[in-house]
């Protein structure tokens, strides 16, 4: 198809009532030494604008979603722009790509499993309200034999993402059972989170070891903070709890330290087990009659509290 263009800079995919089939994915945008088979080059690609749903057909003409621009577009790509008629990014879309910045419009519906992983050179992330109030589905495919979160880097020291804006529900697949498994766990640089009012739920360790998040602005849709959510985020000094919140699961702000006040909404009638330890800046807490199950160290080692 486009084998060794080394100057081909920017690739536009525009909309079709079908979904674009590629054949043979290694071979349409790739470089590679014809003297060597095995020895493949990325493109010289940097951008890409999609506006149509693709899938991937292999040399046998098996359709597969995978991989489809991973490999021979992704590593050299800084800019992407997804546009209007696309409903779905497929797995391993963007794997490794050097995007900084990305935003995923309302009209995605569907996010494929590992399709954006590894994305060290991402600043901001913008995932925009659905126009139908339809969550964005984050794909697990247990066949990937990884557990890891769909944001997962794989040397997390190189993380420079800064910002959140999340303004749709997510649902991901697969229930995470410890930090790295979270949708947007393990962020090293994180800084700022924006919830916007169509998410309802903070899913189980969705921004656990966040060591530089300072401030989440939460908006009055959210019903739920789930187990682990915030777990050791040291430094989280600001967050508001809306007044449509009913539930504070397990350890959800465990070793917030830098915490000063919780103010609770009179809609609250649960906190999980230890959901506020270790958070030794709290110094007043406001639990109000609302709250019908207080589980098990709620405060513990939280020795700043002089007033309940």
């Amino acid at each position: 198809g486009f084998h060794i263009c080394d100057d081909l800079k920017r690739v536009t995919f525009l909309w079709g009532e079908e979904d674009l089939q590629i054949n043979d994915l290694d071979g349409v945008f790739m470089n590679s030494n014809m003297s060597d088979d095995l020895q493949l080059h990325e493109s010289n690609i940097d951008y890409i604008y999609l506006d149509r749903n693709i899938r991937y057909a292999d040399e046998n003409g098996m359709v597969s979603p995978e991989n489809i621009l991973t490999y021979s577009l992704a590593p050299n790509v800084d800019e992407v722009i997804i546009g209007p008629n696309v409903s779905k990014i497929p797995p391993m879309a963007f794997n490794g790509a050097d995007v900084t910045r990305l935003v995923i419009p309302g009209n995605i519906n569907y996010v494929g499993a590992l399709a954006l992983r590894n994305l060290s050179e991402l600043r901001e992330l913008v995932i925009e309200p659905s126009p139908t109030n339809t969550p964005l589905t984050l794909e697990y495919d247990e066949s990937y034999d990884e557990t890891t979160g769909p944001f997962y880097l794989f040397n997390s020291l190189y993380d420079v993402l800064e910002t959140i804006r999340l303004n749709r529900e997510i649902i991901y697949d697969y229930q995470p059972t410890d930090e790295d498994e979270g949708v947007f766990s393990d962020r090293r640089s994180l800084e700022a989170v924006a919830l916007g009012e169509q998410v309802e739920t903070i899913s189980d360790w969705m921004f656990s070891e966040a060591p530089k998040l300072k401030s989440v602005t939460i908006q009055s849709a959210l019903t739920s903070i789930g187990n682990y959510a915030f777990y050791n985020c040291p430094v989280l000094n600001w967050v508001t709890i809306p007044s449509s919140v009913t539930s504070i699961g397990n350890y959800a702000f465990y070793n917030c330290d830098a915490l000063t006040s919780v103010t609770f909404p009179t809609s609250l009638t649960s906190i999980g087990n230890s959901a506020f330890e270790n958070c030794d800046g709290i110094t007043s807490v406001n639990v109000p009659t609302s709250v019908t199950t207080m589980s098990n160290n709620v405060f513990k080692n939280s020795d700043g509290i002089t007033s309940a």
